[in-house]
């Protein structure tokens, strides 16, 4: 009996390990396989007031006047097991306006919640629309209640960083400290306030136009997280 019970422990503990080394793979895009957890928004410098939460595009870099974009993107995890190990993430962007250059952008974690919003500030949406109570905003995470610690956004150091190029084309984020991010808001989700996305704020007329997670399909802004999710002990009080 006890060389019975040994061996079923054994092979119980095989399939533990054989469980935990397969990795998965997340893609996560708005409206594909029934996810609708994206939020993004856009942060005018020289309108500071002015929010475009629900619009089907988002602005990052410098205006030909010399005024900064900043764009907010974050995305649901909830789908990644809790104790899951994430050894890589690759955000992929589609630019449907620019100027004819390819400029380079940077990826920083957002140190801060903050809220997407209602307003849609239409084509081409370059200069937002008047916000909404609760809308992200140059000015305020949460328009008319909370400001940022600074304006622009609360945001870390950079996680990762891409060239841009022109209308139609799509660029990936991927690092190893993009890794480190993903991880964290993993295991501890209500930090998980996602990203800010700042292109090259020391020159002008560098501003690229990126589809949003209201936009068209396929070119929405896209998420893909491999991890190992964490071993399983199946019907333990079988072996007692």
């Amino acid at each position: 009996m006890h060389k019975l019970r040994l061996g079923i422990t054994v092979v119980s503990m095989l399939a533990l390990v054989s469980q935990s080394i397969f990795a998965a793979t997340l893609v996560l895009e708005e409206g594909v396989s029934g996810y609708t957890g994206t939020a993004d928004a856009t942060l005018y410098e020289n309108r500071p007031s002015n929010s475009n939460g629900a619009g089907a595009h988002f602005f990052a870099g410098v205006t030909k006047d010399a005024s900064p974009r900043r764009a907010l993107l974050r995305f649901d995890l909830a789908a990644i097991p809790a104790g899951s190990t994430v050894s890589s993430a690759s955000l992929i962007l589609t630019v449907d306006q620019s100027r004819p250059s390819t400029d380079l952008y940077t990826l920083h974690a957002a140190l801060a919640a903050w809220n997407e919003g209602s307003v849609d500030a239409g084509e081409p949406g370059g200069l937002g629309a008047a916000a909404a109570t609760g809308d992200a905003t140059w000015s305020h995470r949460q328009f008319g209640f909370t400001t940022w610690s600074s304006l622009g956004g609360d945001y870390g150091t950079t996680s990762a960083q891409t060239f841009f190029s022109t209308a139609g084309t799509s660029s990936t984020f991927s690092s190893i400290a993009m890794v480190a991010t993903v991880q964290n808001w993993v295991s501890n989700p209500l930090s998980n306030f996602g990203w800010i996305i700042l292109g090259d704020e020391s020159t002008a007329w560098n501003a690229h136009r990126f589809v949003s997670s209201e936009g068209t399909i396929g070119q929405r802004p896209r998420l893909i997280v491999i991890y190992t999710p964490p071993a399983r002990i199946r019907d333990w009080d079988c072996y007692d």
